[in-house]
């Protein structure tokens, strides 16, 4: 975890040298473990977990021995999350959770899940949302799986039914998890590594086409592969640039949180200011934005925004 802080055994790099390494990690074909949890769900319980919630969790995802998978996705809400319908209800010290997710990547072989459910009915759709830790083997999870057109099994569907977990999976508060999710979806996106993977595959695909024979010469010689190839190079380039303009904005002011956000709040830092972690990803709505449009004046970027 080279953007983890030491004090929870990461190597604490900074921003452009994380870029660096992610760059040549990910076009070597280097194996990224854990992403849903180094990247994604360990940086969020750093700002938003009880310390007995990282005690409990942290070290696992350090050591790659637990793999998560992320219970976002519902088959009715499409691209706009806010509108979930899983539904979590107290019950004494216990939540039950009931509903569905779907595109659930590695839920057939992950030990935890980090999930969305709505705690407040009553309540605008971009509140009244909570956010859940808990293990797979949970009773009353089902996993069913979704095969892609390739024959390869990655998605699934998850079911819920009154599946009871302890209150102290909640992580940060009742009815504000949207805020916590958003947080873990700013961590989530990255570029470089995609790009950098994407060079990779263009240049064996170049040489592909320069070894291939097709009408008395090489693919290569057709202008139509030519001119694709070219317009691939293009868009593989222009993902590379736009990451090292992330991180050399977020490397100018990045500093470590001291305290968790306060969203939404016309007081709350500039998320270009913020953790390190999100070295070489999106700069999220809120960086783009400015904390007042989350003051409820709406936001010009994401929907994912608690406008």
């Amino acid at each position: 975890m080279p953007q983890w802080p030491k004090e929870y055994g990461g190597a604490d790099m900074g921003i452009v040298e994380q870029l660096i390494l992610q760059e040549e990690m990910a076009y070597r074909g280097a194996p990224i473990p854990g992403t849903s949890g180094i990247r994604m769900l360990g940086p969020v319980l750093m700002l938003y977990g009880t310390e007995e919630q990282k005690r409990e969790h942290l070290p696992g995802i350090a050591s790659g021995e637990v793999i998560w998978c992320q219970g976002y996705s519902e088959p009715g809400s499409g691209s706009d999350l806010a509108s979930l319908q899983t539904r979590a209800v107290r019950d004494g010290d216990e939540y039950v959770i009931n509903g569905q997710k779907i595109w659930t990547s590695n839920a057939h072989r992950a030990d935890q899940i980090f999930l969305l459910a709505r705690t407040d009915p009553d309540a605008p759709k971009h509140r009244g949302i909570s956010f859940f830790v808990f293990p797979m083997k949970t009773p009353g999870i089902t996993v069913q799986p979704l095969i892609n057109l390739a024959g390869i099994h990655g998605f699934n569907q998850t079911f819920y039914d009154n599946v009871r977990v302890p209150a102290k999976s909640l992580v940060g508060e009742e009815n504000r998890g949207w805020y916590v999710g958003a947080a873990l979806l700013d961590f989530e996106r990255s570029n470089i590594s995609g790009a950098a993977m994407a060079k990779r595959s263009l240049e064996q695909l170049t040489q592909y086409c320069r070894e291939t024979k097709s009408d008395g010469g090489s693919l290569m010689s057709q202008p139509l592969v030519r001119n694709s190839l070219a317009a691939l190079a293009v868009e593989t380039e222009v993902g590379r640039l736009l990451s090292y303009r992330v991180a050399s904005i977020q490397a100018a002011g990045a500093r470590y949180p001291t305290k968790k956000p306060r969203w939404p709040s016309s007081t709350t830092p500039n998320w270009r200011n913020a953790w390190p972690g999100q070295a070489f990803g999106s700069w999220g709505c809120m960086a783009r934005c400015g904390p007042s449009r989350h003051a409820g004046r709406g936001c010009a970027v994401s929907s994912r925004c608690a406008t």
